[in-house]
């Protein structure tokens, strides 16, 4: 039964009902309550899920599934110290899950703790040494605390198993920005751009870079371009300040930085009063 209903999981008020009826037969039946929690997750009704996963997990706390899936809602709703505790869980019934390890580490990372998350990435790759996603995660551990040779390599091989994946090009951009290799930089944005056009950080790290080459007019034309997808897009209005300024555009700039700030961006502030005010 519990076959049948799982491959017409799409039909969510009939499938709850058919595990509602299961559970009414035996209320100890665990893979009903997962799988109801499983509906809710696609549903989107998060606090039902968790209630569901936790009711599978008191009565049968020896599946890996079970914390790791509660673990993923925990943190899709930034209760990243529960989160934690479930993908530790998890890593516990089964100790080489690279994914625990990836969803721990990015946990790590929302909580603060650095090390404990390259840690984490790092026993990641281990176990499954193709997971770009996790390479990545990696390098922006290391880019957190500077150590960008580090995050470098780590986006390297995130881009060496998959090269198109356009958000590492767009981390390695950035990690080679925080070195001041700006034409490196440039280059990956532009990998990345060929790959998602409409990728507006890609395009706003960009005018960044230019803005470091002292290139005010290429910066504000892909300040422009960040503006242009992303309307409401702090940094990229900063970056634009700062070049129109340069070319002694004040009124622009004091524009710029005063939407920056009205989008809430303190920095923009401290501009807006010490130049236009």
């Amino acid at each position: 039964i519990i076959k049948k209903v799982i491959n017409k999981l799409e039909n969510f008020d009939a499938s709850k009902s058919i595990f509602a009826r299961l559970l009414l037969k035996d209320s100890s039946f665990h893979l009903a309550y997962f799988q109801l929690a499983e509906i809710y997750k696609k549903q989107r009704f998060n606090s039902m899920a968790i209630e569901n996963y936790s009711k599978a997990i008191f009565i049968h706390n020896q599946d890996y599934k079970y914390f790791y899936s509660r673990g993923n809602i925990h943190f899709q709703e930034g209760n990243y110290v529960e989160a934690k505790k479930d993908f530790t869980a998890t890593i516990d019934l089964q100790k080489d899950y690279a994914y625990a390890y990836n969803d721990r580490g990015s946990t790590h990372l929302k909580l603060g703790y650095i090390d404990l998350a390259i840690n984490d990435f790092h026993k990641a790759v281990e176990f499954n040494p193709m997971l770009a996603f996790s390479f990545n995660n990696l390098g922006t551990a290391y880019r957190e605390i500077k150590k960008y040779n580090e995050s470098i390599r780590a986006y390297n091989e995130a881009i060496k198993i998959n090269p198109d994946y356009y958000v590492a090009l767009n981390n390695r951009g950035m990690s080679k920005f925080q070195k001041e290799d700006y034409a490196s930089a440039i280059n990956d944005f532009s990998r990345c751009l060929k790959l998602n056009p409409n990728y507006s950080y890609a395009l706003n790290n960009t005018a960044s870079c230019y803005i470091g080459l002292e290139e005010w007019e290429k910066a504000i034309s892909f300040a422009n371009q960040a503006i242009e997808i992303n309307p409401n897009y702090t940094y990229a209005f900063y970056n634009r300040a700062i070049a129109k300024e340069m070319l002694r555009d004040l009124d622009g700039a004091c524009l710029d930085w005063k939407k920056a700030h009205e989008l809430g961006l303190d920095a923009a502030s401290t501009y807006f009063d010490s130049t236009c005010k």
